[in-house]
């Protein structure tokens, strides 16, 4: 027994073959389907959407409402015709189809763009193409489709998927194709181009700033129908951190097994986990020209952080007395916790330690205030703000000598 299923797009085709039985894989083949209406693919279908030009416009127009037409049904109906001609003399679709001879099969039209008037036989070239409401379906029961995944939005009410549904029974004879409707995948976050080129994200920007492995992960982690946002912005140092943990989860055997499968499909690589060994750039990517061209096209300038180029004495005198020993405190300590891991765990231990507690003490409110004073005191005589990246990472990218000429006096 061999069994066929094909599934359409509006441009490409692809047909997929299987047969059931033990041992038999399926045959996949994609066809580039847009060439196929001028070479005469389509000209019985297209014939027979004219020659029933009526049925077509009075399903369409059971699905529309009728505020704001100027003409009457039966006047709308009389002139309407399902195909989009190419005018031969400007190329424009811009045109009106005057009338169609169903036995010579000839089209006579106008174009509004150039004013040419022409006329031509489909049985001899076909210059246009179907609406898209029709040209859909048609090509389902020409292709014989039976599934059709599309976007969420083509199933509305009155859309194209509905309205299909009738057309390839009524006009084309054939079975309405099982539909599985996905959803859209956003642009969240501010960045340099949020504003002026829409909110859709792409495949190809967001390969420019996330490694493919995350961006598997945020597509396999939600479900086909649930929409989400890839963060252009701040929340992409956030995407980055949540995948770093999970990752660090899988090595340490704390994962579960959900999130092995997703983590085993690619390898991370990330500049800490190299702390301490001569590093080559081959050894930081895919992530470095992510991070590079992340901050080039897409941070806002005003979100980039401006690091001092002195210490500041000013500011140091400045701070409160605990804050100052804390960072003296840290400065210290740097060389024997250079590491992501060990000086994230630093940070939050110095406010404790200069308070004469242990460094595993749990944060009450009041520690946690001292905290963040401490964090604000490392930022200002960084980068002269109270907030900036995570500063395990602001310590990494900088260096450590570096740090400690803008941390002491």
């Amino acid at each position: 027994m061999v069994g066929r299923s094909s599934i359409c797009t509006s441009g490409t085709i692809t047909i997929a073959c299987a047969k059931f039985q033990p041992g038999w894989r399926p045959i996949l083949r994609a066809t580039w389907a847009i060439h196929w209406p001028r070479a005469g693919r389509y000209t019985r279908q297209i014939k027979e959407s004219l020659a029933r030009r009526g049925e077509i416009f009075d399903i369409l127009a059971a699905h529309q409402t009728r505020q704001g037409q100027q003409e009457t049904a039966d006047e709308r109906r009389s002139a309407y015709y399902p195909y989009r001609v190419y005018c031969e003399q400007c190329q424009q679709d811009t045109t009106t189809i005057a009338h169609y001879d169903e036995a010579s099969a000839t089209i006579a039209y106008t174009c509004q763009s150039c004013g040419h008037a022409g006329a031509f036989c489909l049985d001899e070239k076909v210059a246009g193409k179907l609406v898209w409401k029709v040209d859909w379906p048609m090509r389902w029961a020409a292709w014989q489709v039976d599934f059709e995944p599309a976007g969420e939005d083509h199933a509305a009410p009155g859309s194209s998927f509905t309205v299909g549904h009738e057309l390839v029974q009524k006009i084309y004879h054939w079975l309405q194709p099982y539909y599985v409707g996905y959803a859209f995948v956003g642009m969240g976050g501010r960045s340099k181009i949020s504003s002026s080129a829409g909110t859709t994200a792409t495949l190809a920007s967001g390969l420019e700033i996330v490694e493919p492995c995350v961006l598997r992960w945020l597509y396999t982690r939600r479900a086909y129908n649930q929409t989400f946002e890839i963060d252009y912005g701040q929340g992409l140092l956030r995407l980055y951190d949540e995948w770093d943990a999970l990752a660090r989860q899988v090595q340490a055997g704390k994962a579960n097994e959900a999130n092995q499968k997703t983590y085993a499909r690619a390898v991370l690589r990330i500049a800490s986990q190299y702390a301490g060994t001569t590093l080559q750039r081959a050894d930081l990517e895919p992530r470095l020209t992510c991070a590079l061209n992340w901050i080039e096209r897409y941070l806002p300038d005003d979100e980039r952080t401006q690091i001092r180029a002195s210490f500041d004495e000013a500011t140091y005198q400045q701070l409160p007395e605990l804050d100052r020993a804390g960072i003296d405190l840290l400065v210290k300590r740097l060389a024997d916790n250079w590491s992501l891991e060990a000086l994230t765990s630093l940070v939050y231990s110095v406010p404790k330690l200069v308070r004469g507690l242990p460094s595993d003490t749990p944060p009450d409110d009041e520690l946690k205030r001292a905290q963040r004073s401490f964090f604000i005191a490392i930022y200002q005589l960084l980068c002269g703000t109270d907030t900036g990246p995570r500063i395990p990472t602001l310590l990494l990218s900088l260096g450590q000598e570096r740090v400690k000429d803008l941390l002491a006096k």
